[in-house]
Parts: structure tokens; sequence; C-alpha cells
């Protein structure tokens, strides 16, 4: 599957034999690909399901296609990650959202909190980034990217075990942690890391803390380094 082109059609479902694309996801197939009847694609829908299909018709409008074998979604984590992470630079923000995608994180959380710097990029940019990202890498399902919350209201509505990235003399490396569930939601701070009250909040939330090692990392280095490591590297993907 690896030469096949990957296209995000949202609204397919596995049920559906026959299958109409249309727009950006068309004009790629037309004008640039330049695919004719007959030629195989594969498609996703961002919510785990993924199928090859033929190209029965295109033409300048759309593109239709017929589903000849539906597939297994590729591995996944038996963890459920959500990133919550201070805004970046609108560069470095874009290569997270990529990363995110590759790693298979369930939901990134934008976070406004003390040092947060402003973000320019606009959510139809982002998701087109993430979208492109899901072609690349080959996965089914894509990240749910929330719109930007308050640091407090990230940890009021944070699901699973709340973890804390931050670093101090008593608190644990991440690998020490004891976990009692497969979900987890963890806070990154942005450049400047989180403020002092911040991260009492988090104590008063009984949000667990842990850290990295005592090298000091870029946000964006953080948040990968940790989702990585329950994704990928805590004998986590299933079979």
């Amino acid at each position: 599957m690896a030469n096949e082109q990957y296209v995000y059609v949202p609204s397919w479902h596995p049920d559906q034999v026959d299958v109409e694309i249309q727009q950006d996801e068309h004009h790629h197939l037309f004008r640039v690909l330049r695919k004719i009847r007959g030629d195989h694609i594969i498609i996703v829908n961002g919510k785990g399901a993924g199928a090859v299909a033929e190209i029965c018709d295109i033409t300048k409008e759309k593109t239709r296609c017929q589903i000849l074998t539906v597939l297994e979604s590729p591995r996944t984590s038996r963890y459920q990650v959500h990133l919550a992470v201070g805004v970046i630079r609108r560069p470095r923000w874009e290569w997270l959202l990529e990363k995110t995608v590759e790693l298979g994180v369930s939901t990134l959380i934008p976070l406004y909190s003390q040092f947060t710097l402003r973000n320019s990029s606009s959510p139809e940019r982002e998701q087109k980034i993430m979208i492109s990202a899901l072609k690349q890498c080959g996965r089914f399902t894509l990240p749910l990217l929330t719109k930007p919350i308050s640091f407090q209201e990230a940890i009021k509505k944070a699901s699973g075990e709340k973890i804390l990235l931050h670093y101090a003399p008593e608190v644990s490396y991440l690998s020490d942690l004891s976990l009692k569930g497969n979900e987890i939601t963890l806070f990154i701070g942005p450049e400047g890391g989180f403020s002092k009250e911040e991260v009492a909040y988090a104590d008063q939330e009984n949000v667990q803390k842990a850290h990295l090692g005592n090298i000091r990392l870029r946000t964006e280095t953080a948040a990968i380094n940790s989702a990585a490591y329950f994704t990928y590297w805590k004998k986590e993907v299933y079979p």
C-alpha cells in the first residue's frame, strides 16, 4: 500500500460501496496526480476506517470510485493520549501538528497560559496540515484539534490520568509514574514553561507531575517525546 495515493473523504462510511470525491481532494487527483479511470487509491475517513478503491470515472468536477476492499486499521496504541500544549510560534506549532498525527495522538488541545505566545495560524490551515500528515503517514484516524482554552479550563476538562510536565528535583521521571488507566492527558508548557501559580493550581487539582530529565527542551520536543513514550515505546502497540 506504500505506493497508493491516500485520499481523505470524511463523509465515507465502510458500508458505502460507491464514493464521490469533490473539491480539494478531487482536484489533487485530477490536476496534480493525473489519475485516470481504473487507477487505485486508498480512501480514509479520519475516523478509523480505510479502503482500497478503484476510480470508475473522473471529470473536471468530481471523481467517482468503487470500494474494492475495506482495510484493517494500522496498529494503534493501547493508550489514548491527549496533548494539552502551550501555544508556540507558528512554524513550530505547525510542525507539532504533523507529528501528533504521525504518533497517533487522540486529541491536541492548544493551551493559553501565563507565558503563551499568540499564534497566527488559522484553524483551516491547521486542519489542512493535519489532513496532509494523515495521508502521508498512512493512518486512518485524525486527531481532534480543539479550540484554544485556558490552562485552568483544560485541567478541569481533562480526561483520564492528568500529568503535568515540570522539572523539579522531587518530581519523578515520566517513565517512573504508576498509571492506573489507559487514558492520559499530558500538559506541556509554552516557552518559559508553566508559572508557579499554574503549578500550584495543578497540585490543588491533584494533577501528577513528571519530567523528562534536567535538560531544557523546546515545547514541541517535550510534547513529541512524552507522547511517543506512550504511543510507541511503552510496549503499547497492539499487533
